[in-house]
């Protein structure tokens, strides 16, 4: 797995100023859309040669803090199977050049405020409901079951 630290995400980051929780997370996620994925694609394309994968993310938040914040933390790597959806988690298919989105679903806490706001959600949030739902209704999970029970034939 390719892990990247608070400390490789603020080489990307202007690294004299100071970083909100806030900051810090706008650059974790840029750097995941922008040098992450792209470095994963690249590897699961060497090493799976003309095959489908998955692109699996998860971010946590280190125990370990700095500043007083906890340091957030993003493990990724290329897989053939499709993973087990679980919080704080991208998953993406490569399929023929393209790579979809399946879901993402965001930690505990957001998903449970996710579920109590459903009806004031902006519609920025929207998209975070349908991934919420189809996460705790087990859609992700029984897609992942059947795709996985279909590579073992």
């Amino acid at each position: 797995m390719s892990e990247v630290t608070i400390d490789k995400i603020a080489q990307i980051a202007d690294q004299g100023s100071y970083m909100s929780l806030y900051d810090m997370a706008e650059e974790m996620y840029r750097a995941i859309n922008e040098r992450i994925i792209p470095d994963l694609v690249e590897q699961g394309v060497k090493k799976y040669k003309g095959k489908d994968f998955f692109v699996h993310i998860e971010t946590s938040a280190d125990p370990v803090l700095r500043e007083g914040l906890p340091v957030p933390k993003v493990v990724g790597d290329v897989r053939l199977s499709m993973p087990i959806p679980n919080y704080e988690q991208q998953v993406y298919k490569y399929r023929s050049g393209n790579l979809d989105l399946l879901w993402v679903i965001p930690d505990m806490n957001e998903c449970a405020r996710v579920r109590v706001e459903c009806l004031d959600l902006i519609p920025e949030e929207k998209h975070n409901l349908e991934w919420v739902t189809k996460f705790y209704d087990g859609t992700y999970e029984r897609m992942s079951n059947e795709y996985n029970n279909k590579l073992k034939v």
